[in-house]
Parts: structure tokens; sequence; C-alpha cells
């Protein structure tokens, strides 16, 4: 269970218009966390602390001309990047296609390979409680 009181959070979703969460993938969530849905990144970047970037999956479409007009919506770049509040943080569950450019990795709000490590740690840290008979890490 968790709660959310005394905090103020105004969630954005970014995404082409075929891919809008749908309905039935929403669970409930308005009753607890209010969220407002849009198609523009570049007109919301001022309002936005972190920004989660996930890529488009091929995978997923049965059409490949739907995942071709979708592919490449929303790109990350360093000209993107200097529009972004300095103290942002760029997060991607890793791999990456093109939708993060390598160039930048190194800039200040990238959060995505220590993103990767901390799950890596965590997921350590879980095996090792389940696995220890002891019950002690």
């Amino acid at each position: 269970m968790y709660a959310l009181s005394n905090y103020s959070v105004d969630v954005k979703l970014i995404s082409p218009p075929s891919l809008k969460i749908r309905a039935d993938s929403t669970y409930e969530i308005r009753k607890k966390l209010q969220y407002t849905e849009t198609t523009d990144l570049e007109e919301n970047l001022d309002d936005l602390d972190v920004i989660y970037v996930t890529r488009i999956q091929k995978e997923r479409f049965a059409d490949i001309e739907e995942y071709v007009k979708v592919k490449g919506s929303y790109k990350i770049g360093s000209e993107l990047v200097k529009k972004v509040k300095d103290d942002a943080i760029i997060m991607h569950p890793l791999p990456r296609l093109d939708e993060i450019s390598h160039e930048i990795d190194s800039a200040k709000q990238a959060r995505y390979f220590k993103q990767a490590q901390y799950g890596k740690d965590t997921r350590a840290a879980l095996l090792a409680l389940i696995l220890n008979e002891n019950g002690i890490v």
C-alpha cells in the first residue's frame, strides 16, 4: 500500500496519439494520482523534473506500418537537454535504440546508468534474501 499526502504531483504522460495509455491499463490509478496526457514533449519541458523515456517496441506491433508511423517520435539529444531544467533527471530502463542520443550520456541530467546499477543491486539483494536460509545477507 502507498499513500501520497501533502504532496502535489503533476504527472504528464507524453506519447503519440496512437500510443496513448489505454483506459483498461490505468487500474484505477486516477483515484490516487491525477495525470494529464499530451503529445508535445518540448511544450512541457519547463515543467518536467523527471523525464522517463522508453523505447517504442517494434515487437508489440501487429502491423509494421503502425510501428513505422510512431518510430522516432521523441528523441532526447543535446539540443533538447539544453532546454530541460538544470536539476531535471532523465531515466530509461535500457537497452536503448535511438530514443536517447549517446552524446548526452555524460550530461548531468542523465541517470539511466545509475538506474540500471541500482536495479542490478536491488535484484541481487532480493535474490540473496530469498536464497539465504539464515535470512542474513
